[in-house]
Protein backbone atom coordinates (compact mmCIF):
# COMPACT_ATOMS: atom_id res chain seq x y z
CA UNK A 1 0.00 0.00 0.00
CA UNK A 2 1.03 3.61 -0.62
CA UNK A 3 0.28 6.61 1.62
CA UNK A 4 0.54 10.05 0.02
CA UNK A 5 0.65 13.22 2.11
CA UNK A 6 -1.31 16.39 1.16
CA UNK A 7 1.92 18.41 0.92
CA UNK A 8 2.99 16.21 -1.99
CA UNK A 9 -0.26 16.84 -3.85
CA UNK A 10 -0.02 20.59 -3.21
CA UNK A 11 3.58 20.63 -4.50
CA UNK A 12 2.61 18.77 -7.68
CA UNK A 13 -0.32 21.10 -8.37
CA UNK A 14 1.90 24.14 -7.75
CA UNK A 15 4.52 22.71 -10.13
CA UNK A 16 1.87 22.14 -12.81
CA UNK A 17 0.41 25.65 -12.44
CA UNK A 18 3.84 27.34 -12.59
CA UNK A 19 4.83 25.51 -15.77
CA UNK A 20 1.49 26.06 -17.54
CA UNK A 21 0.73 29.60 -16.35
CA UNK A 22 2.13 31.17 -19.56
CA UNK A 23 2.30 28.13 -21.84
CA UNK A 24 0.25 28.12 -25.02
CA UNK A 25 -0.45 24.39 -24.75
CA UNK A 26 -0.77 22.39 -21.55
CA UNK A 27 2.43 20.51 -20.71
CA UNK A 28 2.92 17.51 -18.49
CA UNK A 29 5.20 17.89 -15.45
CA UNK A 30 7.43 15.27 -13.85
CA UNK A 31 9.26 15.04 -10.54
CA UNK A 32 10.70 12.65 -7.96
CA UNK A 33 8.97 11.39 -4.82
CA UNK A 34 10.68 11.14 -1.43
CA UNK A 35 9.65 8.97 1.48
CA UNK A 36 10.32 5.79 3.41
CA UNK A 37 8.85 2.41 4.24
CA UNK A 38 6.96 2.22 7.55
CA UNK A 39 5.72 -0.79 9.48
CA UNK A 40 2.22 -0.36 10.91
CA UNK A 41 0.77 -1.89 14.05
CA UNK A 42 -0.90 -4.68 12.11
CA UNK A 43 2.47 -5.74 10.68
CA UNK A 44 1.87 -4.47 7.13
CA UNK A 45 4.60 -2.41 5.48
CA UNK A 46 3.43 0.82 3.85
CA UNK A 47 5.28 3.22 1.57
CA UNK A 48 4.95 6.70 3.13
CA UNK A 49 5.45 9.46 0.51
CA UNK A 50 5.88 12.74 2.39
CA UNK A 51 7.88 15.00 0.05
CA UNK A 52 8.75 15.61 -3.60
CA UNK A 53 10.58 18.01 -5.90
CA UNK A 54 10.21 19.02 -9.55
CA UNK A 55 12.57 17.89 -12.32
CA UNK A 56 12.94 19.66 -15.71
CA UNK A 57 11.10 17.59 -18.29
CA UNK A 58 9.99 18.07 -21.88
CA UNK A 59 8.48 15.80 -24.51
CA UNK A 60 7.13 15.85 -28.03
CA UNK A 61 3.39 15.30 -27.91
CA UNK A 62 3.30 13.97 -31.46
CA UNK A 63 6.25 11.61 -31.00
CA UNK A 64 6.33 9.90 -27.56
CA UNK A 65 9.85 8.55 -28.21
CA UNK A 66 11.26 12.10 -28.09
CA UNK A 67 11.57 13.29 -24.49
CA UNK A 68 14.11 14.79 -22.07
CA UNK A 69 14.55 14.34 -18.32
CA UNK A 70 17.33 16.26 -16.56
CA UNK A 71 18.73 13.53 -14.33
CA UNK A 72 21.79 15.60 -13.37
CA UNK A 73 19.51 18.30 -11.96
CA UNK A 74 17.55 15.61 -10.11
CA UNK A 75 20.70 14.19 -8.53
CA UNK A 76 21.85 17.65 -7.38
CA UNK A 77 18.43 18.40 -5.91
CA UNK A 78 18.39 15.08 -4.09
CA UNK A 79 21.81 15.79 -2.58
CA UNK A 80 20.51 19.12 -1.25
CA UNK A 81 17.40 17.38 0.09
CA UNK A 82 19.62 14.91 1.96
CA UNK A 83 21.39 17.81 3.67
CA UNK A 84 18.07 18.98 5.13
CA UNK A 85 16.42 15.57 5.53
CA UNK A 86 19.16 12.96 6.04
CA UNK A 87 16.66 10.06 6.13
CA UNK A 88 15.01 10.98 2.82
CA UNK A 89 15.07 8.42 0.02
CA UNK A 90 13.83 8.50 -3.55
CA UNK A 91 10.92 6.06 -3.67
CA UNK A 92 9.44 6.89 -7.07
CA UNK A 93 8.34 9.60 -9.45
CA UNK A 94 5.19 11.48 -10.37
CA UNK A 95 3.56 13.06 -13.40
CA UNK A 96 0.50 15.18 -13.98
CA UNK A 97 -0.91 12.59 -16.37
CA UNK A 98 -3.85 12.72 -16.56
CA UNK A 99 -3.30 9.06 -17.49
CA UNK A 100 -0.38 6.74 -18.20
CA UNK A 101 1.42 7.85 -21.38
CA UNK A 102 3.31 5.81 -23.96
CA UNK A 103 6.78 6.91 -22.82
CA UNK A 104 6.15 6.34 -19.11
CA UNK A 105 7.75 2.89 -19.26
CA UNK A 106 11.03 4.46 -20.48
CA UNK A 107 10.89 7.15 -17.80
CA UNK A 108 10.20 4.50 -15.18
CA UNK A 109 13.26 2.55 -16.35
CA UNK A 110 15.45 5.65 -16.06
CA UNK A 111 14.27 6.34 -12.50
CA UNK A 112 14.82 2.69 -11.57
CA UNK A 113 18.33 2.77 -13.03
CA UNK A 114 19.49 6.10 -11.53
CA UNK A 115 17.64 6.54 -8.21
CA UNK A 116 15.84 3.48 -6.77
CA UNK A 117 15.52 -0.13 -7.94
CA UNK A 118 11.75 -0.48 -7.54
CA UNK A 119 10.14 2.95 -7.91
CA UNK A 120 6.47 3.82 -7.53
CA UNK A 121 4.77 5.83 -10.24
CA UNK A 122 2.06 8.28 -9.07
CA UNK A 123 -0.33 9.97 -11.50
CA UNK A 124 -1.71 13.11 -9.84
CA UNK A 125 -4.95 14.74 -10.96
CA UNK A 126 -4.09 18.45 -11.44
CA UNK A 127 -7.33 19.40 -13.18
CA UNK A 128 -9.40 21.33 -10.64
CA UNK A 129 -12.54 21.10 -12.80
CA UNK A 130 -12.59 17.31 -12.57
CA UNK A 131 -13.41 15.89 -9.18
CA UNK A 132 -12.43 12.37 -8.27
CA UNK A 133 -9.48 10.40 -6.97
CA UNK A 134 -6.55 12.86 -6.62
CA UNK A 135 -3.74 10.34 -7.06
CA UNK A 136 -3.21 6.82 -8.39
CA UNK A 137 -0.09 4.75 -7.68
CA UNK A 138 1.42 2.07 -9.90
CA UNK A 139 4.29 -0.38 -9.82
CA UNK A 140 5.96 -1.87 -12.88
CA UNK A 141 6.15 -5.56 -13.69
CA UNK A 142 7.23 -7.51 -16.78
CA UNK A 143 4.44 -7.70 -19.34
CA UNK A 144 2.73 -10.92 -20.39
CA UNK A 145 3.35 -10.34 -24.09
CA UNK A 146 6.34 -11.46 -26.12
CA UNK A 147 7.93 -7.98 -26.26
CA UNK A 148 8.96 -8.11 -22.57
CA UNK A 149 7.76 -4.53 -22.04
CA UNK A 150 6.93 -3.10 -18.64
CA UNK A 151 3.35 -3.23 -17.47
CA UNK A 152 1.98 -0.83 -14.84
CA UNK A 153 -0.16 -2.38 -12.11
CA UNK A 154 -2.28 -0.37 -9.73
CA UNK A 155 -1.55 -0.54 -6.00
CA UNK A 156 -3.84 0.55 -3.11
CA UNK A 157 -3.39 4.26 -2.46
CA UNK A 158 -4.47 6.30 0.55
CA UNK A 159 -4.03 9.84 1.88
CA UNK A 160 -2.04 10.09 5.12
CA UNK A 161 -1.58 13.21 7.21
CA UNK A 162 0.25 14.34 10.30
CA UNK A 163 -1.25 16.72 12.84
CA UNK A 164 0.38 19.89 11.39
CA UNK A 165 -0.77 18.87 7.90
CA UNK A 166 -4.34 18.36 9.13
CA UNK A 167 -4.38 21.87 10.61
CA UNK A 168 -2.96 23.40 7.42
CA UNK A 169 -5.39 21.55 5.14
CA UNK A 170 -8.30 22.54 7.37
CA UNK A 171 -7.33 26.22 7.09
CA UNK A 172 -7.02 25.95 3.31
CA UNK A 173 -10.41 24.28 3.01
CA UNK A 174 -11.92 27.01 5.16
CA UNK A 175 -10.69 29.64 2.70
CA UNK A 176 -11.69 27.66 -0.39
CA UNK A 177 -15.10 26.42 0.77
CA UNK A 178 -18.03 28.16 -0.88
CA UNK A 179 -20.42 29.30 1.83
CA UNK A 180 -23.32 29.44 -0.63
CA UNK A 181 -23.21 25.67 -1.20
CA UNK A 182 -25.35 23.85 1.34
CA UNK A 183 -24.30 20.74 3.17
CA UNK A 184 -27.05 18.71 1.48
CA UNK A 185 -25.77 19.75 -1.97
CA UNK A 186 -22.23 18.73 -1.01
CA UNK A 187 -23.38 15.36 0.29
CA UNK A 188 -25.38 14.62 -2.85
CA UNK A 189 -22.43 15.65 -5.04
CA UNK A 190 -20.06 13.37 -3.11
CA UNK A 191 -22.46 10.43 -3.36
CA UNK A 192 -22.85 11.03 -7.08
CA UNK A 193 -19.08 11.02 -7.55
CA UNK A 194 -18.76 7.81 -5.51
CA UNK A 195 -21.44 6.08 -7.56
CA UNK A 196 -19.81 7.22 -10.81
CA UNK A 197 -16.46 5.81 -9.69
CA UNK A 198 -18.16 2.57 -8.61
CA UNK A 199 -19.74 2.31 -12.05
CA UNK A 200 -16.31 2.77 -13.65
CA UNK A 201 -14.83 0.00 -11.50
CA UNK A 202 -17.71 -2.36 -12.30
CA UNK A 203 -17.18 -1.71 -16.01
CA UNK A 204 -13.49 -2.57 -15.61
CA UNK A 205 -14.39 -5.84 -13.86
CA UNK A 206 -16.92 -6.63 -16.59
CA UNK A 207 -14.35 -6.00 -19.34
CA UNK A 208 -11.77 -8.16 -17.56
CA UNK A 209 -14.19 -11.06 -17.12
CA UNK A 210 -15.21 -10.73 -20.78
CA UNK A 211 -11.55 -10.88 -21.90
CA UNK A 212 -10.94 -13.93 -19.70
CA UNK A 213 -14.03 -15.68 -21.08
CA UNK A 214 -12.95 -14.90 -24.65
CA UNK A 215 -9.42 -16.18 -24.01
CA UNK A 216 -7.66 -12.83 -24.52
CA UNK A 217 -6.30 -12.81 -20.94
CA UNK A 218 -5.13 -15.69 -18.73
CA UNK A 219 -7.27 -16.72 -15.79
CA UNK A 220 -6.14 -15.45 -12.39
CA UNK A 221 -7.49 -17.35 -9.40
CA UNK A 222 -6.68 -14.46 -7.05
CA UNK A 223 -8.72 -11.94 -9.06
CA UNK A 224 -11.60 -14.37 -9.53
CA UNK A 225 -11.58 -15.08 -5.80
CA UNK A 226 -11.85 -11.37 -5.01
CA UNK A 227 -14.67 -10.96 -7.54
CA UNK A 228 -16.52 -13.89 -5.96
CA UNK A 229 -16.02 -12.37 -2.51
CA UNK A 230 -17.42 -9.02 -3.73
CA UNK A 231 -20.40 -10.82 -5.23
CA UNK A 232 -21.08 -12.48 -1.88
CA UNK A 233 -20.99 -9.12 -0.09
CA UNK A 234 -23.59 -7.43 -2.28
CA UNK A 235 -27.06 -7.00 -0.71
CA UNK A 236 -29.96 -9.10 -1.95
CA UNK A 237 -31.99 -6.25 -3.40
CA UNK A 238 -33.94 -8.65 -5.64
CA UNK A 239 -35.44 -10.42 -2.59
CA UNK A 240 -38.97 -9.03 -2.15
CA UNK A 241 -39.70 -10.79 1.15
CA UNK A 242 -38.85 -8.88 4.29
CA UNK A 243 -38.14 -10.50 7.61
CA UNK A 244 -40.60 -10.15 10.48
CA UNK A 245 -38.03 -8.58 12.79
CA UNK A 246 -37.28 -5.91 10.18
CA UNK A 247 -40.99 -5.11 9.84
CA UNK A 248 -41.39 -4.88 13.62
CA UNK A 249 -38.36 -2.59 13.89
CA UNK A 250 -39.61 -0.32 11.11
CA UNK A 251 -43.09 -0.15 12.67
CA UNK A 252 -41.62 0.73 16.08
CA UNK A 253 -39.49 3.47 14.54
CA UNK A 254 -42.46 4.80 12.56
CA UNK A 255 -44.66 4.80 15.70
CA UNK A 256 -42.03 6.66 17.70
CA UNK A 257 -41.70 9.21 14.89
CA UNK A 258 -45.49 9.62 14.72
CA UNK A 259 -45.80 10.12 18.49
CA UNK A 260 -42.98 12.64 18.49
CA UNK A 261 -44.61 14.57 15.63
CA UNK A 262 -47.98 14.57 17.41
CA UNK A 263 -46.40 15.76 20.66
CA UNK A 264 -44.58 18.55 18.86
CA UNK A 265 -47.82 19.59 17.15
CA UNK A 266 -49.77 19.61 20.44
CA UNK A 267 -47.08 21.65 22.15
CA UNK A 268 -47.06 24.14 19.28
CA UNK A 269 -50.87 24.50 19.46
CA UNK A 270 -50.72 24.93 23.24
CA UNK A 271 -48.14 27.68 22.85
CA UNK A 272 -50.36 29.39 20.25
CA UNK A 273 -53.41 29.24 22.58
CA UNK A 274 -51.42 30.61 25.53
CA UNK A 275 -50.05 33.38 23.37
CA UNK A 276 -53.53 34.38 22.18
CA UNK A 277 -54.85 34.44 25.75
CA UNK A 278 -52.00 36.64 26.86
CA UNK A 279 -52.60 39.00 23.92
CA UNK A 280 -56.33 39.16 24.76
CA UNK A 281 -55.59 39.98 28.42
CA UNK A 282 -53.14 42.71 27.48
CA UNK A 283 -55.61 44.14 24.97
CA UNK A 284 -58.38 44.19 27.63
CA UNK A 285 -56.09 45.97 30.09
CA UNK A 286 -55.21 48.60 27.50
CA UNK A 287 -58.88 49.18 26.69
CA UNK A 288 -59.72 49.47 30.40
CA UNK A 289 -56.93 51.98 30.98
CA UNK A 290 -58.08 54.05 28.00
CA UNK A 291 -61.69 54.07 29.30
CA UNK A 292 -60.55 55.19 32.75
CA UNK A 293 -58.44 57.95 31.23
CA UNK A 294 -61.40 59.16 29.15
CA UNK A 295 -63.76 59.12 32.17
CA UNK A 296 -61.25 61.03 34.29
CA UNK A 297 -60.78 63.58 31.57
CA UNK A 298 -64.57 64.04 31.18
CA UNK A 299 -64.95 64.47 34.95
CA UNK A 300 -62.25 67.14 35.03
CA UNK A 301 -63.87 69.00 32.14
CA UNK A 302 -67.25 68.90 33.93
CA UNK A 303 -65.71 70.38 37.12
CA UNK A 304 -64.05 73.18 35.17
CA UNK A 305 -67.37 73.99 33.49
CA UNK A 306 -69.13 74.23 36.89
CA UNK A 307 -66.41 76.56 38.19
CA UNK A 308 -66.82 78.85 35.19
CA UNK A 309 -70.61 78.98 35.69
CA UNK A 310 -70.19 79.81 39.39
CA UNK A 311 -67.76 82.63 38.63
CA UNK A 312 -70.00 84.06 35.95
CA UNK A 313 -72.92 84.31 38.43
Amino acid sequence: AVDVHPTVLLSVVDHFNRINSRAATERRVVGLLLGSYLKKKDGNITLDINNCFAVPFDEDVRNPDVWFLDTNYAEDMFKMQRKVFPKAHVVGWYSSGPTICNNDALLHAVVADRFCPNPVYCVVNTDTTKSGIPVLAYTAAPGRNANNTLEFRNVPTDLATTEPEEIGVEQLLRDLTDSTVTTLTTQISEKYQSLAHLELLLKSIHEYLGDVAAGHLPMSQDILGMVQELTGFQPQVHCLQTSESMVVTLNDEALATFIASMSRTVMSLYNVIVNRRNVAKETAKLVELKDKARAKKAEEEAKEAEKKETLSK
